[in-house]
C-alpha cells in the first residue's frame, strides 16, 4: 500500500465503510486503520465529521485538546474531536488500530466521555476486542445492516464509559506532554 500521507509507512492499512442511510439515527463508521507511523506524522484539518477512536498499540500518538497538548501512549485509547479544528501527530513512533465513526449522538456521547473522564482512555481487552472486531468487519467487506453495526459501536462507546469508570476509580492520569508517565 503506497503512503496515504507523510509520515505514514508502507505496511499500514486504510479501509472505508460502506455509506450508510438514516445517519441521525444511527451510529456508523467512517473508516478505520492499522497504521505504523514514523516522526514527522501529522493531521491538521478543519473538520472530519467525526469522532476518531485511535488505540494507541506502541509508541505515542499526541494531539490538542482544548488548547493543550496530550499524549497517549501504549494500551492507551484517544478520543479526539474531529468534527471541528483537530490535529495530531507522533513525536517518535506509532503503531495503532483506530477507527471513525459519526452519526446518533456521537459528539454528545464524546463530550460526556471527555467531560466525565479524559480524552485519554485505558485500552482495555474489552475496548480491543470490540475495536477489532469493527475493524475485522470493514476490512473484510462484510456487511452488516445500519442497526447491528450501530449496536457494535454503541457497545464500543459504553465500554469506554466502563474504562473511564475504572480509569477513574484507579486514580488514573493524563500525560500531558514532557511530563514523565
Amino acid at each position: 500500500m503506497a503512503n496515504m500521507q507523510k509520515g505514514v509507512l508502507a505496511q499500514s492499512k486504510l479501509y472505508f465503510a460502506a455509506p450508510v442511510q438514516n445517519k441521525d439515527l444511527f451510529f456508523y463508521p467512517v473508516s478505520t486503520g492499522h497504521f505504523y507511523c514514523e516522526k514527522g506524522y501529522k493531521v491538521e484539518r478543519k473538520h472530519f465529521d467525526s469522532i476518531l477512536i485511535n488505540w494507541v498499540i506502541e509508541g505515542s500518538f499526541s494531539f490538542l485538546f482544548e488548547g493543550r497538548e496530550l499524549t497517549a501512549r501504549g494500551g492507551q485509547i484517544a478520543l479526539i474531536d474531529c468534527f471541528h479544528p483537530h490535529i495530531y501527530c507522533t513525536h517518535d513512533t506509532l503503531e495503532s488500530c483506530w477507527l471513525h465513526i459519526g452519526g446518533a449522538n456521537t459528539y454528545a456521547l464524546y463530550q460526556e466521555l471527555t467531560s466525565r473522564f479524559s480524552p485519554i482512555l485505558p485500552a482495555t481487552e474489552r475496548t480491543k476486542e470490540c475495536l477489532l472486531d469493527i475493524y475485522s468487519l470493514i476490512k473484510d467487506s462484510r456487511q452488516l445492516d445500519a442497526s447491528q453495526m450501530s449496536l457494535k459501536l454503541y457497545t464500543l462507546l459504553m465500554e469506554l464509559f466502563q474504562a473511564g469508570s475504572a480509569f477513574a476509580a484507579g486514580a488514573g492520569r493524563v500525560c500531558h506532554l514532557g511530563s514523565s508517565c
